[in-house]
């Protein structure tokens, strides 16, 4: 994102940005931190010299300290606004997604008959390629997110767990949060963008080069499942973030774990609790299905 430098000599700098009507404060480690109304207005009257830290105690005088402490505030740097970028247009290349899936299903459908038993799967021959090529959709789904990402901050990859229990490589997106809602929406549908194009092109591939192939088949159904499977909202990733972008909701999983542990009933408090129940089901799913693969 490009960068002008707001105030050059302040008391107090920090690198700031605002998104969807929110003020958000960026650390030197690109965490982003969202600021409300009476934040804002104390650190603009620090960066102004209306006030002077001195002046401020209690809750002011803590909110600065832990600011500075986190790396949010300086001492003898600038004040910096993070500029929007130029908008997009998200629905025409909403449409080319939805598009895709549709023909995506349609070609799982005709070829599920054919698929590969999990004993026939479970060959060396067949397995090894079979890994290879979805190690490959992990890494072009990935970097989906990553190249939609990268025009406007440094994302990373990590491995991690997603729902507290099932593994999977993650790209840190979350700096996305101080962009419009529009490219955000697009940096999360980037990745299974680019998986469902990547599977259709195998499925190019399978029927013009490899018509007999019941590995391709079976790789094809699977990955067009798992595009599917990753747009679900109760998994911590690609489907919940469409879903608070969508609807313009914020925090939605932080306030319900706060509120079960209040003991309080809401909406976030249930979503918490389904998707949290999903995560286990799944990850018990999983291992039972390698415990009979195996055996």
């Amino acid at each position: 994102m490009k960068r002008d430098v707001e105030v050059a000599d302040p008391p107090v700098g920090f690198t700031w940005g605002k998104s969807d009507g929110e003020h958000y404060l960026k650390s030197t480690d690109g965490e982003l931190r969202r600021l409300s109304d009476d934040g804002w207005r104390l650190l603009r009257a620090l960066a102004d010299g209306e006030v002077s830290k001195g002046d401020l105690d209690g809750t002011a005088r803590e909110v600065v300290e832990n600011l500075e402490s986190e790396g949010y505030l300086h001492s003898n740097e600038p004040v910096v606004e993070l500029r929007q970028p130029d908008p997009i247009r998200l629905w025409p290349r909403l449409l080319l997604f939805v598009g895709l899936v549709a023909i995506g299903l349609s070609v799982a459908w005709a070829e599920f008959p054919t698929m590969l038993a999990p004993n026939e799967l479970a060959r060396p021959s067949r397995l090894v390629p079979f890994a290879g090529l979805v190690v490959a959709t992990i890494a072009i789904h990935e970097g989906g997110h990553y190249l939609a990402s990268k025009p406007y901050f440094d994302p990373s990859v990590r491995v991690g767990l997603v729902n507290g229990t099932l593994p999977s490589v993650i790209t840190e997106t979350t700096q996305a949060w101080i962009l419009p809602r529009n490219h955000r929406l697009w940096i999360t549908l980037a990745g299974p963008f680019a998986q469902i194009l990547w599977t259709l092109s195998v499925a190019t591939v399978y029927y013009l080069v490899f018509p007999e192939s019941a590995l391709l088949s079976t790789f094809v159904v699977a990955m067009v499942v798992g595009t599917i499977f990753v747009l679900n909202p109760l998994i911590h990733g690609d489907g919940y973030l469409l879903l608070v972008d969508a609807f313009e909701m914020t925090d939605v999983r932080t306030t319900g774990i706060e509120h079960l542990r209040q003991r309080t009933v809401s909406l976030p408090a249930v979503y918490v609790v389904l998707s949290y129940g999903f995560g286990i089901g799944m990850t018990l799913l999983i291992a039972a299905s390698v415990i009979s693969f195996v055996w």
